[in-house]
């Protein structure tokens, strides 16, 4: 009887931490690429160009621990709650580059990468990549 509620609390025990770490892997997660991004640079698409800001075509990202907020010329665009649905680590470049996925309040998925050591993040897909700076 002993051995059995022993295992029984071992159990809960073992399911109760695994469930502490996610919950604070997510808010380091979070914590990485919360702030407010300055948008660099547009680069790919049918011509494989670069675009940059001009005087006229800023755009500007805010995530904070659950919101997205995407701004363009100072007038948002996309103000959404988000939820972190994957994380990679790359093997080749770890610990400084982590792609997430972040899925809107409204369905849409963003996919990010973000370079640590260089402070930069990358949101888009393979045919267009927008470049942020960390304001």
């Amino acid at each position: 009887m002993k051995a059995k509620i022993l295992t029984l609390l071992f159990i809960i025990g073992v399911g109760f931490l695994n469930g502490c770490n996610k919950d604070e892997e997510e808010s380091f997660q979070t914590k990485t690429i919360s702030g407010d991004w300055n948008w660099t640079a547009s680069c790919g698409g049918f011509t494989g160009q670069c675009s940059y800001p001009e005087r006229d075509n800023i755009k500007t990202i805010q995530i904070t621990d659950d919101r997205f907020i995407q701004k363009i010329n100072r007038q948002i665009t996309i103000d959404e709650t988000y939820q972190i649905t994957k994380t990679q680590i790359s093997e080749t470049n770890f610990p400084y580059e982590k792609s997430y996925e972040l899925q809107l309040g409204d369905g849409r998925i963003i996919g990010m990468t973000f370079i640590q050591n260089k402070d930069i993040l990358y949101v888009g897909n393979s045919l267009l990549l927008d470049s942020y700076k960390r304001k």
